[in-house]
């Protein structure tokens, strides 16, 4: 019953979006210029999974946000610069 007391109301919607950043944010929620650590990948296609694996995108390694555009975001993994689509950032959870 607190659980659902606690979202009730207009803080109750603010805590609710303070607990999703906590809890779980892709990487177009992220904030460009920060570094995180990646949780898990979000997706069920083996071809995707393989593609991030193969740039060293994989649970426990750190992504930094260069810049996000309307379709793709700059990220560094690795020492390595790439573009991913939103698509594939959506799947990235940090």
């Amino acid at each position: 019953m607190e659980a659902a007391a606690k979202y009730n109301g207009k803080i109750g919607l603010d805590a609710l979006k303070e607990d999703r950043v906590l809890d779980k944010m892709n990487l177009l929620e992220a904030q460009p210029g920060e570094t995180y650590t990646i949780k898990e990948l979000d997706t069920e296609d083996e071809d995707m999974n393989a593609f991030l694996f193969r740039l060293g995108c994989y649970t426990g390694e750190q992504i930094t946000l260069i810049s996000k555009k309307k379709k793709s975001c700059i990220v560094v993994i690795k020492d390595g610069r790439y573009t991913l689509d939103n698509l594939l950032a959506e799947a990235i959870i940090v």
